[in-house]
């Protein structure tokens, strides 16, 4: 186990929940630092490990709040594996790549945790395409989540508009754009209704607000094209045929790139495809990480 491991003084191990009037047994579980510089939520006793690589909303709010939502999200992926859910370290330099990222975790997985399944999420995805070209001995298989190898057409005008958004302290504006794209259905006006509240009523900003410009600007400095086909790690990526930031060109493109993986799209998903087609998405990474 990481000597380096700072663990929340009251972290919650695990026990039944009441949640919207339904008891949810939640498994063990428990949130700290890593290396005094990186949250983590740390789920399940499964005899692999499974590190979880966020998107760009880790910026406005790291894994350790909500733990316990984490830990029932992920339970399925508990069973058989140690789930390691990790955010970015706080105070992130101004210029920061994706690439120094990745170097970052690799530091947190070869300290604290040993090679493990690395699944990156969105902009995590970014994070953990670099992870598996530069750090191969960190990673034993490589999920891909609605991510690609850089951003969709839309994205340099998104980023732009985020950037100037964040400058202005307007993130009821950024939380509800990413919202939007992330969701289809009914989710998208659940969350129109939500963000004001989350935001204004409860006043909450992230920790750090640098860290959303530094990861929006080093997402629109990312682009792994050339890096892929040097991939060694057997590899699955997955999404939907609706991402609203991702086009599904983009997504077969990526694994195109990639020597022998596996293409899974979801047809009709969208970016939040692990959360709206959560069980047919378990489903296929479980069959994958498995094997």
């Amino acid at each position: 186990m990481c000597r380096k491991v700072h663990p929340n003084p009251a972290s919650p191990v695990s026990g039944p929940v009441l949640f919207r009037g339904v008891i949810l047994r939640i498994p063990k579980f428990q949130s700290g630092l890593y290396l005094n510089e990186f949250p983590f939520v740390r789920i399940g006793e499964g005899r692999r490990n499974l590190v979880v690589l966020p998107g760009l909303g880790d910026a406005l709010q790291d894994v350790r709040v909500g733990a316990w939502r984490s830990a029932w999200f992920y339970r399925n992926l508990g069973r058989e594996h140690t789930v390691y859910l990790i955010s970015r370290r706080r105070g992130l330099p101004a210029g920061c790549s994706i690439r120094e990222m990745a170097a970052d975790y690799a530091r947190v997985i070869e300290e604290c945790i040993g090679p493990a399944d690395v699944m990156g999420i969105s902009m995590g995805g970014y994070i953990a395409q670099d992870l598996a070209v530069e750090f191969p001995g960190c990673v034993h298989r490589l999920i891909l989540a609605a991510s690609a190898r850089r951003p969709g057409p839309n994205g340099p005008a998104l980023g732009r508009r985020w950037v100037a958004w964040a400058q202005e302290g307007r993130w009821p504006n950024i939380c509800r754009e990413l919202a939007g794209l992330t969701f289809n259905g009914f989710r998208r006006p659940l969350y129109d209704f939500l963000i004001p509240i989350w935001v204004g009523v409860l006043r909450r900003r992230p920790a750090d607000p640098s860290d959303f410009i530094v990861s929006v600007e080093a997402c629109l400095g990312h682009d792994a094209g050339d890096r892929l086909p040097a991939m060694q790690v057997p590899t699955l990526v997955i999404g939907g045929t609706k991402d609203g930031f991702f086009p599904e060109s983009l997504i077969r493109e990526t694994a195109g790139r990639i020597p022998n993986a596996r293409l899974h799209l979801i047809e009709g998903a969208g970016h939040g495809v692990f959360i709206e087609q959560k069980r047919a998405f378990d489903k296929f990474v479980k069959e994958f990480i498995e094997e």
